[in-house]
């Protein structure tokens, strides 16, 4: 057939939903499932979806497992906004080749394994907003070298940020609002050397170090409004060159000096 997009439910109550599901679908781009409790989803099912390209899942109840993918080599968006994983495995993604854009924001993720994103090479965006994982290592993030756009907003943990970001040399977006954090320690976003916007708006900072920022050459926009900063101490912002937007308001300032 000629569909290219489908959002369907899919019950399972009686088990007589098969593996060739999507048979004759061969031109869908763009599919959209909801989960009924019942249901029991095979791999197997996507082997009859060559052309797909984008996967919105919604009320899981049942554990994805690297297998989950296996049949979608040649996807390029995963949304999986709201699912419950929990624990991101290693390699979970690793048939993933294509991919270009994950959402895993609001999906109860406690604990992210080292090599939770090994094969994501082509990964853009990546949101992992909402959730209340344990600290991770810079190691993480190593295989996404080509990733775009980070959101680690909303963290119900604390977030730590030290060595953080080293291996992402090609990020332009960085979301850290609303997580609570206290103070932008020197060198911090050491390895940024691509980054044009950052987010650290709704955070409760009131100190930043001098040198916070002077890794960020490329810096165009950097939102700090609704934090309790008090003060601005002359040459923060100095190396920033090419800063084009700051953002400051809803903070006690009594000086600033750039």
């Amino acid at each position: 057939g000629k569909l290219e997009t489908l959002f369907m439910t899919l019950e399972d109550k009686k088990g007589k939903l098969g593996m060739d599901l999507f048979s004759g679908l061969d031109n869908l781009v763009d599919l959209n499932i909801e989960f009924g409790e019942t249901f029991t989803f095979q791999p197997e099912m996507f082997a009859y979806l060559p052309s797909l390209e984008s996967l919105r899942l919604r009320q899981s109840f049942f554990q994805i497992v690297p297998e989950f993918f296996t049949y979608l080599e040649h996807l390029k968006s995963l949304d999986l906004q709201n699912f419950d994983l929990c624990i991101l495995e290693d390699n979970i993604f690793g048939s993933l080749v294509s991919l270009e854009s994950l959402n895993l924001e609001n999906t109860f993720l406690e604990e992210i394994e080292d090599q939770a994103f090994a094969g994501l090479g082509e990964l853009r965006e990546l949101n992992l907003g909402g959730n209340r994982f344990k600290p991770i290592s810079s190691c993480v993030f190593l295989p996404l070298k080509k990733l775009k756009k980070l959101s680690l907003s909303k963290l119900s943990r604390s977030c730590k940020l030290n060595g953080l970001f080293a291996n992402l040399v090609s990020l332009e977006k960085l979301d850290l609002s609303s997580n609570e954090l206290k103070s932008i320690d020197s060198g911090v976003f050491q390895g940024l050397e691509s980054l044009r916007k950052l987010n650290l708006s709704l955070n409760k900072i009131t100190i930043i170090d001098a040198n916070s920022f002077c890794e960020l050459k490329e810096l165009r926009k950097l939102k700090l409004n609704k934090n309790k900063i008090m003060s601005i101490e002359a040459g923060t912002f100095a190396r920033l060159d090419k800063l084009e937007e700051l953002n400051l308001t809803l903070n006690p300032i009594k000086k600033f000096e750039m």
